[in-house]
């Protein structure tokens, strides 16, 4: 039997951020929820070797293929992984189960704004029934189409929350999400950080700012199609409502860092 699937992911990140995950087989198997490499394969010994025992690594992985059945019981499979093989801006992995019941291929078009990801899984009739508990009436196979099921719930969840990269050494100290009102409280217990920079953004609005000295400054509050700034900026943000983001960062140049958390929530 075959199952395929094909999404479009939408993405921030830039192309050789995502490319660079994607071609590192252990970031690529764990995102997939359902893959673990244990050992590599080494050309010299001809072997699947613990991976810092591999002084000519192939690429062969030998992987644990990770099931659940309804009733909540993990089944472990043993398996290979090879890849990735990369062309362009595609990226291609195949696998399957030693005893061949079990194989897929997983391939991934990295654009500019977003990745398609491939997958085909075909599996023998019988595979599934491996995973039914006889002494309970579950069903053996409960996620549907597995190749969807790894691709909507797995890679692109992960994929899709990836924010671009940053340079000048931006880094993310606190995110949260909720009411504005909770926000805006956090917000004011991250007043004795100096050199800390947020973005606030809602369904209708997004406020950029640096913390410095206990207070806002640099403040541009964009909503509804109107930009203010500074105190006007700050007056508005306690009018705010409903649900919103917050993220705050810490980074050590000014007017660049400002640019740059504006521009990575657009």
């Amino acid at each position: 039997m075959r199952e395929e699937y094909v999404k479009e992911i939408p993405i921030k990140a830039d192309r050789s951020t995502i490319m660079n995950l994607l071609t590192d087989a252990h970031l690529f198997a764990g995102i997939s929820g359902h893959i673990s490499i244990y050992k590599l394969f080494d050309t010299t010994l001809n072997d699947f070797v613990p991976q810092a025992d591999a002084n000519n690594p192939g690429d062969k992985y030998k992987i644990a293929f990770l099931y659940q059945d309804e009733s909540g019981i993990l089944y472990c499979l043993d398996g290979v992984l090879q890849g990735p093989q990369v062309n362009s801006n595609s990226v291609t992995y195949s696998g399957h189960t030693d005893d061949k019941q079990l194989s897929l291929e997983i391939n991934f078009d990295v654009k500019d704004d977003n990745v398609v990801g491939k997958m085909s899984i075909e599996y023998s009739s019988g595979f599934f029934d491996l995973f039914k508990r006889k002494s309970f009436n579950k069903k053996a196979k409960w996620y549907g189409n597995m190749a969807e099921h790894i691709l909507v719930k797995h890679y692109s969840w992960y994929l899709s929350k990836l924010g671009p990269s940053v340079s000048n050494n931006l880094v993310e100290i606190s995110k949260a999400s909720g009411d504005v009102n909770e926000l805006i409280g956090k917000l004011r217990g991250l007043m004795k950080f100096n050199n800390t920079f947020f973005v606030l953004k809602g369904d209708d609005f997004k406020m950029v700012g640096k913390i410095s000295n206990g207070d806002i400054v640099n403040a541009k509050l964009t909503m509804s199609g109107k930009v203010y700034v500074y105190r006007e900026a700050i007056a508005k943000l306690f009018t705010l409502t409903g649900n919103a983001e917050l993220k705050v960062y810490r980074m050590s140049s000014d007017d660049a860092i400002m640019a740059v958390v504006e521009n990575m929530e657009q």
